[in-house]
């Protein structure tokens, strides 16, 4: 008898940084999150600008509920907003544990998505517009290391 799928499980969220982040503060947090994601079994995708950190987070639900719960405890990170969290069929970010984009000016943006430079497109403006979120992710998806 063959078992159903494991359920997998997407949370988006948006936080800003206690303080600016220098290049080699950035890629030790990465080295970090790759190492306890994979631990973890948690795929995913960071953008940083400016200060302003979104997110993508899935696997098994328990796995990034707890991840989820290390960052809202993290005190790098103040003003975190959950944009999104949902059940899906199969990862979309399945070929990394944390795939990351540095966002420095418009031209590292996909097109039609330079707004997300507006320092008012942060934290609750957000959620009202999470399959805006959700596309941005999808086409830095195309481009990620």
């Amino acid at each position: 008898m063959r078992m159903p799928p494991i359920p997998m499980f997407q949370l988006v969220y948006c936080s800003t940084a206690a303080r600016l982040f220098r290049s080699g503060e950035l890629e030790i947090h990465l080295a970090q999150s790759r190492k306890r994601n994979a631990e973890r079994e948690i795929s995913g995708l960071l953008v940083y600008h400016d200060g302003g950190f979104m997110q993508v987070l899935e696997g098994l639900e328990t796995n990034v509920r707890n991840v989820f719960a290390s960052i809202q405890r993290d005190p790098r990170h103040h003003g975190i907003v959950t944009v999104l969290r949902q059940p899906i069929a199969e990862r979309e970010f399945a070929a990394w544990h944390m795939a990351f984009r540095h966002v420095r000016t418009a031209a590292d943006l996909p097109d039609g998505f330079t707004g997300f430079l507006n320092p008012q497109w942060r934290d609750d403006a957000f959620t009202s517009h999470p399959g805006l979120c959700h596309d941005l992710l999808l086409a830095f998806r195309k481009s990620c290391r």
